[in-house]
């Protein structure tokens, strides 16, 4: 397992880190090529060792953040994944959703009429004025 080098900010920013796993059989290979493993969450402790390699206290957690991509290398005598995982401040600024309109309502159902008049109906709603 190998972990690229990562640096705290003091700014809130898309900070992100690569995650190596060498030796991965074909069980591990299958998974992240068969599931859904992107956004998935993924958690990474550190811990340290003594001179008779029995860890020292309790691990703590380095970085927290979800997956946003993959690659796998192999050849014949080696495979190795290479996950890329960012922190949660990757989608901030990223607008999710749908909007109330007949362009956003066509796009998935495209015989529904029921947004024809939305933009009609929002002036008589009230929220946020006297």
């Amino acid at each position: 397992m190998g972990i690229s080098e990562f640096s705290e900010q003091t700014e809130l920013s898309k900070s992100s880190i690569s995650l190596g796993l060498s030796g991965a059989d074909q069980t591990f290979i299958s998974t992240v090529l068969n599931e859904n493993i992107t956004n998935d969450t993924v958690d990474i402790f550190r811990g340290f060792l003594d001179n008779s390699s029995a860890l020292i206290s309790d691990p703590f957690l380095f970085y927290k953040g979800q997956i946003e991509g993959f690659s796998i290398a192999e050849n014949d005598t080696a495979s190795t994944i290479n996950l890329s995982i960012v922190s949660h401040w990757a989608d901030f600024e990223k607008k999710n959703g749908r909007k109330t309109n007949n362009t956003s309502q066509q796009r998935y159902f495209s015989t529904d009429v029921g947004m024809d008049f939305s933009s009609e109906n929002v002036l008589d709603i009230k929220w946020g004025r006297e």
